[in-house]
């Protein structure tokens, strides 16, 4: 599915109420990449165009306060949110989750008919990547990589950065292999060198053309989504030997980004894997529940002069196993909430 970009300008968005109807763009279609992707820009939000813009006109207030100036540093927070089968559980559920947590970049997979409604009530502009995976950004949207994953937007203090997106395969699942379960999709998996060449079969390429459109921006990058495998900092000797995962695994996606010289943010601030395992997959499932494998498979990974992670907290249903807690939570993942100071 050819993905499509919608650079917009909303009204204020009341929970509950309808969303406000489309307005026509103008075409730029000269602007837009090779395989025709329509490009519709206009200005950023106003203030008033809803919460989050709101936020973003008291953040640059406050800098201008502090004698910052324009090209001083600026906050940015980014929310990445598998919202569970095109929001199954319904759009308001999501909605409330990102008007609760005012993110100015929002990564969202399995997402498709609920894309447009979402970035409409936050006056947000859009990039529906497939027809499982989007984005959303406070700021208009400039340019699209190659493979779709990424974007490039100036942020309120004149930086550019890129942020890439992604929802990769999900099927074989290499842990349900390893722990001889029917939902891994695949057939039973007994060791590492296993696990590995299956990881890299189902999803290795996927991470490269990432990595790829990453690389193209030449820009500090972010990058967010629901990746569908474990980390080699997570399945290490440690966890093995307490009997947290099947086996210690080097798993190859997680590796990739680490040799681009990327940073996991969670295992960043928390390098520790046994006192935080930072589990997003799945609240769905008691901890005990034996069809079932708790992990890390979500993740905001970054890149970059001038990004400084500041803050990463995980979004989810209980103080448990979530440093926020919305309730009722309406998906099958929990979220990841980064906080980035972006400076010159």
């Amino acid at each position: 599915m050819i993905g499509a970009i919608q650079n917009t300008q909303r009204p204020n968005y009341t929970p509950g109420a309808r969303p406000p109807q489309s307005v026509a763009q103008p075409d730029i279609g000269s602007s837009a990449p090779a395989d025709s992707i329509s490009l519709s820009l206009t200005q950023a939000p106003a203030p008033s165009a809803g919460p989050l813009a709101q936020t973003a006109a008291r953040t640059a207030a406050a800098l201008a306060a502090q004698n910052q100036g324009p090209a001083g540093p600026a906050l940015l927070k980014v929310l990445t949110i598998n919202v569970m089968f095109d929001s199954e559980e319904g759009v308001d559920k999501i909605a409330k989750v990102i008007e609760e947590l005012k993110p100015d970049l929002v990564g969202l997979q399995e997402s498709n008919q609920s894309t447009t409604e979402l970035a409409e009530r936050f006056g947000m502009h859009s990039l529906q990547q497939d027809k499982r995976t989007a984005l959303l950004s406070r700021f208009p949207i400039e340019k699209v990589t190659d493979h779709k994953y990424g974007v490039q937007v100036t942020l309120d203090n004149g930086q550019k950065i890129g942020y890439c997106n992604a929802h990769l395969t999900s099927f074989p699942y290499q842990p349900h292999q390893l722990l001889h379960l029917p939902t891994g999709g695949g057939p039973y998996l007994n060791n590492e060198a296993q696990a590995i060449a299956s990881a890299e079969r189902t999803r290795g390429k996927e991470v490269r053309n990432m990595i790829a459109d990453a690389n193209s921006l030449n820009l500090p990058v972010i990058a967010t989504g629901d990746f569908n495998e474990p980390s080699h900092k997570d399945w290490t000797e440690a966890a093995h030997a307490a009997g947290r995962h099947p086996i210690k695994c080097a798993w190859p996606g997680s590796r990739q980004w680490e040799a681009a010289g990327f940073k996991d943010s969670y295992r960043e601030k928390y390098p520790d894997e046994m006192a935080h395992p930072g589990n997003t997959w799945t609240p769905n499932a008691a901890q005990n529940d034996p069809k079932e494998h708790h992990d890390r498979i979500d993740y905001v990974q970054y890149r970059g002069e001038g990004l400084k992670l500041k803050d990463i907290q995980i979004v989810g249903e209980k103080p448990e196993f979530a440093d926020i807690v919305i309730e009722p939570w309406p998906t099958d993942h929990r979220a990841l909430l980064a906080t980035f100071e972006v400076g010159p």
